[in-house]
């Protein structure tokens, strides 16, 4: 019995181990994703944050940085949407990668009008929501 449970705990730990991986790496994006749309908010041009990256050619091979670069140009490059909308949506867009799933792979300029919709619900849930459907929606 005690073998078994021994065994039971590694296989839930083997498995977990990407679980927690894609936990930690969504979350950053999601704090990403919350501090670059404060910045845009706050006033700081989008080439004071880019200039403190490696430049694009270098993050070319470097998933973290091409996706911070990603993030600065859609909160930057188009209107100002509700910084928990676009943060959820980039997290659930991270977690759908990790688990396999399929993401909207539109064009950012018809997803941005889609989250747009969502900052207009009347609530966290309701927003964080919708957030997570366009994210999903194939």
């Amino acid at each position: 019995m005690k073998n078994f449970l021994l065994l039971i705990f590694v296989i839930v730990s083997f498995f977990s181990a990407p679980l927690a991986l894609a936990n930690e790496a969504c979350q950053k994006i999601f704090s990403s994703a919350v501090i670059v749309h404060k910045s845009k908010v706050k006033g700081v041009s989008k080439e004071k944050l880019i200039s403190s990256l490696p430049s694009r050619k270098e993050a070319k091979n470097n998933g973290r940085i091409n996706t911070l670069y990603h993030i600065i140009d859609e909160v930057y490059d188009y209107p100002t949407l509700d910084g928990l909308v676009y943060s959820t949506y980039r997290a659930e867009l991270c977690y759908l990668v990790f688990s396999g799933q399929k993401t909207n792979n539109e064009e950012f300029g018809a997803v941005h009008k889609k989250l747009e919709s969502c900052g207009t619900k009347s609530d966290k849930r309701e927003k964080t929501e919708c957030s997570m459907r366009v994210a999903s929606s194939v």
